[in-house]
């Protein structure tokens, strides 16, 4: 277990990110859509070209949000890198985690940040360069909160 006053310092450093993580979800001032979104069952129907490959379709369901920059690695990449200025690379035991049968095994809180990155991608939900930039965004946005903090 992580001692006890270094967690606390991770829980405040974590509370005092939140309305940084608020920011990265709202600031869309430069975003782009996914091609599926910008599809209608209307042009599919009317054989419109050059939109989506037949019978393509993402793993999940397309989110009504802007493509780029993915806020879901922004948030993830700011809370690891509040765990790590307080805890440090990561927990004091590897974490491991189930879901759905398969489970996964993480030693620093940077695995997590790119198995995040690699789901969105997989999943269907971000290009991939989005994540990554949606990552440094979210390191970005930590330093600056952790620096207001000290």
């Amino acid at each position: 277990m992580q001692p006890a006053a270094a967690w606390g310092s991770a829980q405040r450093a974590a509370e005092l990110l939140r309305p940084g993580c608020r920011d990265l979800r709202l600031d869309r001032r430069t975003y782009s859509w996914r091609f599926l979104t910008t599809q209608s069952d209307e042009d599919e129907l009317a054989g419109r070209p050059g939109r989506r490959s037949a019978g393509w379709l993402p793993l999940l369901p397309t989110p009504p949000q802007p493509e780029y920059p993915s806020a879901h690695t922004s948030i993830a990449a700011a809370y690891a890198a509040v765990l790590t200025s307080r805890l440090g690379p990561g927990p004091a035991q590897p974490l491991v985690l189930t879901s759905g049968g398969v489970t996964r095994t993480f030693s620093t809180w940077e695995q997590l940040v790119r198995e995040n990155v690699d789901g969105r991608v997989w999943a269907g939900v971000h290009y991939r360069h989005s994540d990554l930039v949606g990552a440094e965004l979210g390191r970005q946005v930590a330093a600056y909160d952790l620096d207001r903090s000290r």
